[in-house]
């Protein structure tokens, strides 16, 4: 009975399964992906400095309100503003629209290389050619491509005996009634022109440089009557078409003109 009692006594000591049991539990083996992040430095979180700075220059202004402004000068001056700002502001919106040139490749050659340029072989490239006639004047209607020397005869440059080529269509418009649309060259004065400088259009080849000499027209107008600049558009002028060269210089200057002139606005 005693040692039942001391059996039962030391088993009364051991700790239940329930109350106090321990487990061998493996600990958990770290990733691949732990160990590179707990490799990599902290993070440097130390506040940028704060740097003042000024605001930036305005930048220049572009060719574009350069030729804005060119242009509303122009025409603050009036209907008839004063052909030194009307050139100004032609010049100021053919800088915004032009493309500077390759540094190598200059954008024409001096006058002395033009001279010894071998011309053109002089060919009939518009053999034929009909005019229509126009309004109640029954003038021919006639383009400055008709009178394009390089387009009909692949003339250039264009010499002084450059009527002896001239197709005889194109010769048969001498003493016509014709009617042309161009653009006025801006004159020394803006009021008041018994006549005046009639250019194929308002581009680089006649306002920027010397028009060639078929891409203007002389035009004087009827006895009597005179007009004024006509600014920033085209118009038609009706009138007797003459082919008469005129040399200046060792050069042929004028080829054609237009007398008796009406301006048609």
């Amino acid at each position: 009975m005693v040692l039942l009692a001391a059996m039962s006594g030391l088993a009364g000591c051991q700790p239940s399964a329930s109350e106090n049991s321990y487990e061998l539990v493996e600990a958990p083996k770290p990733s691949i992906k732990d160990d590179h992040e707990a490799q990599k430095p902290a993070a440097d979180v130390t506040p940028p400095a704060v740097v003042e700075s000024t605001p930036p220059a305005a930048p220049p202004e572009s060719a574009a309100q350069q030729q804005s402004e060119a242009v509303q000068k122009a025409l603050a001056q009036g209907p008839s503003p004063p052909a030194s700002i009307q050139i100004a502001a032609l010049a100021a919106r053919e800088g915004a629209n032009t493309p500077a040139p390759p540094a190598l490749e200059p954008l024409t050659a001096s006058p002395e290389t033009l001279k010894n340029l071998v011309p053109n072989k002089i060919e009939l490239k518009v053999p034929h050619k009909d005019f229509d006639r126009v309004g109640k004047e029954r003038a021919l209607r006639v383009t400055y491509d008709d009178l394009d020397l390089l387009k009909v005869l692949n003339m250039e440059p264009v010499p002084l005996n450059a009527e002896e080529f001239l197709p005889d269509w194109l010769k048969k418009l001498n003493g016509e009634k014709v009617r042309l649309r161009g653009w006025m060259f801006p004159p020394l004065s803006t009021e008041g022109l018994p006549a005046f400088l009639f250019v194929r259009d308002n581009q680089i080849c006649c306002f920027g440089r010397e028009a060639k000499v078929y891409d203007k027209v002389r035009v004087t107008m009827k006895d009597g009557t005179t007009t004024d600049y006509i600014f920033g558009r085209p118009f038609d002028v009706i009138g007797t078409f003459h082919i008469e060269s005129e040399e200046r210089d060792g050069e042929l200057y004028f080829l054609y003109s237009i007398d008796d002139a009406v301006v048609m606005k």
